[in-house]
């Protein structure tokens, strides 16, 4: 295909549990999102004035489990991501839970418990990454980034590591 891979849910309390084969395709940036929240702009009457209003976005309480028997390469994984670049706003990315279970083939790929990215506050909190199996690039209980130098936390995020994951 000519655009990137992605699948996702939406922006809260969603789950994706794979038994299968995911292969993403090297040349292309695929992705997994338990959920991803993006903020749109709606054309509201503000004061008599007609002004373009964003919306704070979040993703929280998502899951994205791999079972053991699954394999996966060639795929970032977020078990939450909530983004904006454009506006002064804020975003949150709480709560989320990626899960590769032992007996998984998982290679070559990044994953993030949560993302957070914003022009205003961005907060990654109570996120956790459970690896069991596979090698991964990087992987990242909560990542906030403020691109404005505004507040960016992550704070209370988690990643456990048993049987035979590798993350040298």
């Amino acid at each position: 295909p000519d655009s990137d891979t992605c699948l996702s849910g939406s922006e809260d309390s969603n789950s994706i549990t794979s038994y299968g084969t995911i292969n993403g395709a090297s040349s292309l940036l695929s992705i997994i999102y338990g959920g991803v929240g993006v903020t749109y702009g709606s054309m509201q009457l503000v004061g008599g004035t007609l002004t373009m209003v964003y919306s704070d976005p979040h993703a929280n309480n998502n899951t994205v489990t791999f079972k053991s028997g699954s394999t996966t390469s060639d795929v970032n994984v977020y078990g939450g991501r909530a983004v904006n670049t454009t506006e002064s706003v804020n975003a949150t990315a709480s709560n989320n839970k990626v899960l590769i279970e032992n007996g998984s083939v998982f290679s070559g790929s990044s994953v993030y418990g949560g993302y957070a990215e914003a022009t205003g506050t961005a907060t990654a909190s109570e996120n956790t990454v459970i690896l069991g199996a596979g090698s991964y690039e990087m992987v990242y209980g909560g990542v906030a980034n403020s691109t404005t130098s505004q507040i960016a936390t992550a704070v209370n995020n988690t990643i456990y590591l048993y049987g035979d994951a590798d993350v040298s």
